[in-house]
């Protein structure tokens, strides 16, 4: 959409291949319009190059770069194209985290995951991180959980529950994501939640050295890498 792409949402399940589309959760972009030679660019695959030149930009297919399934589709494939999507369309609207009073997860599978942590790294929150998956109790139905999850305690905190609670939604809300919570430690498989295969994560510090010795270029490329 930053580059004026037109996308429309998938109207109808569809199968190609060993990929399905589902709808409600696929999208179509169509060669059909302004942008055509950006579509082309995000999504062909070139494997053969007429110039002697070559980059490692030049093979960057943009769908492959994201782990996105998709597929090229013909004009002989029956396509259902639905409404086009709009800015606010994409606007994450998590569920409201229900107050717990032994702990919090969230999953580490999640994009904007990272953000979620250092938002309560940041709040003076402690947070733990599962080094062997598990399945638990969520909201009466059985979840996995897997590497990375990460973990809030109630009770571990230097924060009252009050502010621990503040600071969950606030990240919840920041980050997009749903943040379950949890009444035991106890699980259903795999480690419990006081195993030792669950640890505490520590708030990232970064230094950059610059001045002297240290190129303008380099200093720059590492700064936005």
């Amino acid at each position: 959409m930053k580059h004026r792409i037109e996308t429309y949402a998938l109207s109808a399940d569809l199968t190609i291949g060993a990929n399905k589309y589902e709808k409600g959760k696929a999208f179509v972009v169509t060669t059909d319009q302004t942008q055509y030679r950006m579509v082309r660019s995000m999504f062909e695959k070139v494997t053969s190059f007429y110039d002697s030149v070559f980059y490692d930009a030049s093979t960057w297919t943009m769908a492959l770069a994201y782990g996105v399934p998709y597929d090229a589709v013909s004009a002989s494939v029956k396509l259902s194209k639905g409404d086009k999507i709009k800015s606010q369309d994409l606007v994450a609207t998590p569920p409201p985290v229900i107050k717990s009073t032994y702990a919090y997860l969230i999953d580490w599978n999640e994009y904007t995951a990272s953000r979620a942590l250092y938002y309560l790294l940041s709040k003076n929150g402690y947070v733990k991180t599962a080094f062997k998956p598990f399945a638990t109790t969520v909201n009466g139905a059985k979840r996995q959980f897997g590497y990375g999850t990460l973990m809030i305690s109630v009770a571990d905190q230097d924060i009252s529950s009050e502010e621990l609670f503040t600071a969950i939604r606030e990240a919840s809300a920041t980050s997009g994501l749903e943040i379950y919570s949890v009444a035991t430690g106890f699980n259903l498989e795999g480690v419990d939640l006081g195993s030792g295969n669950v640890r505490t994560v520590q708030m990232p510090k970064v230094v950059m050295l610059i001045g002297d010795g240290v190129a303008s270029a380099d200093a720059g490329a590492h700064w936005f890498c």
